[in-house]
């Protein structure tokens, strides 16, 4: 029983809300949810998800699991396509129910129908869906304009919004925060995501309050995506906890080259930024730091936001994962920790997005060519995680010079900004792990770095902006 409660405490404390933005943060967070229940559906469940009768037990949940989401846009068309998402599956597990429960009615079958029966109802557990009532949708949009979402559809929409995330928080027996899914460049992800972040944080001032933007692309899009950018991000780092950035062109460039997607449709980019940012809200065990003990649940907004947000002056993240190989390949690819974690090493040392094509020639003795970083979270996942995990803790307390190019060498001061490289290895870097593999992966692992690597396309914004504003 004391086994049980604990794991009830632990599932209780993982309490988020999402909620998911415009066209971009609505099929982002569809990818997001489904790629983050498949991962978590066994454990860890009711991070993101809850039973419609709320009385049910997570494992219990069949095809009644619902996500705690709200979904927001000024046009009921994306909308609605999110919500049928999951609406096939669904169908199909309603099916796979009523076939079960017909033949449960025949107490004289054989036990092989009772293992027929018990497997599907495993697989009616696959299925989540939305709760079509945490919707707001309205019949004209935001004309690509941040002022017109912000100022016009923002305070005409409040008290619905804010009405609909008051039920869901309800519904969390203890709530840790709200996960906000949004673009920088159009007029309802920046400017009516604006306006919902500034709401949720005068409702909920003790809540944590973390978004994930979706940076635009360099050329393209939205004449205006650069004002939009920058006006959402002002507005954002003064009342974010934390902000996870994407950036179209890097995920772009992955789907490419290293997926085979010759011409990537915006639903091949919505499955990279969905499956990178659900390796990091996957369940995960901690490793002795400053937010989180060994052995514990970690939490990425109990245990992950005060680590990695700790000074308010730097507030943009970005996320890193290893490896990138087409979902064709992944059965005839095998990955040893030593190279994933040296190539990802590589990626954050030089700024790269990508596993090839890096510049090898750079070292950690090259310190003035190094992207700075604040502080890190290293997830590790699948087989021999934990032994690697445990592996790293003993490398946690030895000179730098000593630390081999596989364990803890993501904690090297030279790594990170002068006036934090002094610290311990803890307060720069968490490392949490799980012997699970995520997405057919045997073994992944991603970087979570609030670092410089924001500081080149944040200077491309703000001079694009002012030049537009100058030429006018």
């Amino acid at each position: 029983h004391s086994e049980s409660y604990s794991v009830t405490l632990r599932r209780l404390a993982m309490a988020l809300v999402t909620v998911q933005l415009g066209q971009c943060g609505n099929q982002v967070g569809a990818r997001f949810l489904d790629s983050l229940f498949k991962a978590s559906r066994e454990d860890g469940a009711a991070r993101l998800f809850r039973a419609e009768n709320e009385d049910a037990k997570v494992d219990e949940f069949g095809c009644e699991t619902v996500a705690r989401a709200v979904l927001v846009d000024m046009e009921p068309k994306v909308v609605q396509q999110t919500l049928a998402f999951t609406s096939d599956e669904r169908d199909t597990c309603k099916d796979t129910d009523r076939k079960k429960k017909k033949k449960s009615k025949n107490k004289d079958k054989k036990g092989s129908l009772k293992s027929q029966s018990h497997s599907q109802k495993n697989e009616s557990q696959l299925e989540w869906r939305y709760d079509d009532r945490n919707t707001f949708a309205r019949q004209s949009g935001s004309a690509n304009n941040w002022a017109y979402g912000y100022a016009i559809h923002g305070p005409a929409s409040r008290d619905s919004i804010a009405e609909l995330c008051r039920h869901e928080v309800e519904r969390c027996d203890v709530f840790d925060g709200f996960l906000m899914i949004q673009s920088l460049a159009g007029g309802t992800g920046s400017g009516v995501g604006t306006f919902v972040a500034e709401m949720l944080r005068d409702e909920y001032p003790r809540a944590s309050l973390l978004n994930k933007v979706v940076w635009p692309y360099r050329v393209g899009e939205v004449i205006v995506q650069n004002y939009n950018a920058m006006l959402t991000l002002s507005h954002l780092y003064e009342i974010s906890d934390g902000i996870v950035v994407s950036q179209n062109d890097h995920v772009h460039q992955i789907c490419q080259r290293l997926l085979g997607q010759k011409r990537p449709s915006f639903d091949d980019l919505n499955r990279v930024i969905g499956r990178d940012l659900a390796h990091l809200f996957a369940p995960s065990a901690a490793s002795a730091s400053a937010s989180a003990s060994k052995g514990r649940s970690w939490s990425p907004f109990r245990h992950g936001v005060p680590h990695m947000f700790a000074h308010p002056g730097y507030r943009l993240s970005t996320l890193r994962s290893v490896p990138q190989v087409p979902t064709r390949s992944k059965e005839f690819s095998s990955n040893s920790w030593t190279h994933l974690l040296k190539h990802l090493h590589q990626m954050t040392m030089v700024n790269g997005f990508m596993s090839e094509g890096l510049d090898w020639k750079t070292t950690i003795h090259d310190a003035d060519q190094l992207t700075k970083s604040v502080a890190s979270v290293l997830t590790l996942r699948g087989r021999d995680a934990t032994d690697v995990h445990s592996q790293q803790l003993l490398y946690q307390h030895r000179p730098p010079s000593k630390l081999p190019r596989d364990a803890y060498s993501f904690a090297h001061p030279s790594l990170y900004a002068a006036w934090c490289a002094d610290g311990s290895t803890s307060d720069r870097l968490a490392v949490c792990s799980s012997p699970t593999p995520f997405d057919e992966d045997d073994r992944s692992a991603a970087l979570w770095s609030n670092s410089q690597a924001c500081v080149g396309p944040l200077d491309r914004v703000l001079s694009k902006a002012h030049s537009m504003f100058a030429n006018r």
